[in-house]
């Protein structure tokens, strides 16, 4: 019989909830349709007990965590967004991180010291 379930990973499951706490299951499961919605967050006991324990999926070393999305922007860097490590060389010895914001973001801000540009 062929799995309903496209997409299925098995690992620890560290599964946030919308009252901010956090429920941790040490051998959980996450599913998805084939339109990549999530359709199971829980044990995999849970699972394989609703879905059968032969359901193919794969295992999972790390921690299965919600995506981790950054939505806020800083104005001053609006010019260079997309942009942050260009024209900077990978293998400076301070990092790709430094040396971007040195060479790309503390100069798209310090235009924003002049109050008529701001």
């Amino acid at each position: 019989m062929p799995s309903t379930f496209p997409t299925v990973v098995r690992g620890p499951v560290a599964n946030p909830g919308p009252d901010g706490s956090v429920t941790y299951t040490p051998d959980g499961a996450l599913a998805a349709d084939s339109g990549g919605r999530l359709t199971f967050v829980g044990a995999w006991d849970d699972f394989a007990r609703a879905h059968g324990p032969g359901v193919p999926h794969a295992r999972v070393r790390g921690l299965i965590v919600p995506g981790m999305f950054d939505l806020h922007t800083h104005v001053p860097q609006h010019p260079i967004r997309g942009h942050f490590s260009d024209h900077v060389d990978p293998n400076d010895g301070r990092g790709v991180l430094l040396a971007s914001l040195e060479k790309n973001v503390f100069p798209a801000e310090r235009t924003w010291e002049d109050a008529p540009h701001a």
